[in-house]
């Protein structure tokens, strides 16, 4: 049975991206049952913005949204041993093949409950890898709320450092002009990571 995916409308090719202990793949609409209950945790849903979701049809109705409304790529966090869905990442920015060197931004959402077992910094890292290999991406950025300390750990242990903090309008009402921490990796500097490793 073929099915069917809910998250690369812009590379219009399902890949999936392989870490040590991580997979990051494609979802499918039997994700969304689990993704309900990570997007329900309380700061998880703050900082999305979201809805409140009664079942796994809402999510994925959101997810379709987001698809429909936003130039993403989406995929689900898994363990590779259990296929255990940990979270779920995002790369936000220009369809990756146009040739326009513009800058990915990097979302992301972890169960809080799988947090403090460094798989979100070998999931950036693995999305990093992944979007560098393309020749237009010039360079990636995280923006993080300045008291998320474990998200600053994350920026820094996959190589991102901090420029400024800025005001951001976002689709998410609450953080309309709130200041948020602007962390980036230049291609530059990732190939310096690169040569060093």
């Amino acid at each position: 049975m073929t099915r069917v995916c809910i998250s690369n409308l812009h590379t219009q090719t399902i890949i999936t991206i392989e870490s040590p202990r991580l997979l990051l793949r494609p979802g499918f609409p039997d994700d969304s049952f689990v993704l309900c209950d990570i997007f329900s945790e309380p700061e998880t849903a703050w900082w999305a913005d979201m809805p409140s979701f009664t079942d796994g049809c809402d999510v994925l109705d959101f997810i379709k949204w987001g698809n429909s409304t936003f130039d993403l790529d989406q995929y689900m966090i898994t363990d590779k041993e259990s296929d255990r869905l940990l979270g779920l990442i995002q790369a936000i920015g220009p369809h990756l093949s146009d040739e326009k060197g513009d800058i990915i931004e990097i979302g992301y959402f972890l169960s809080v409950k799988e947090r403090g077992n460094g798989y979100m910094t070998e999931a950036v890292c693995a999305l990093r890898d992944e979007l560098f290999a393309y020749p237009c991406v010039n360079g990636l950025i995280l923006k993080i709320l300045p008291d998320n300390d474990a998200s600053k750990g994350v920026a820094i242990r996959s190589g991102f450092h901090y420029i400024e903090q800025a005001q951001e309008n976002r689709v998410h009402r609450h953080l309309d002009n709130m200041p948020l921490d602007r962390y980036v990796l230049m291609r530059e500097d990732y190939e310096s990571l690169q040569l060093a490793a």
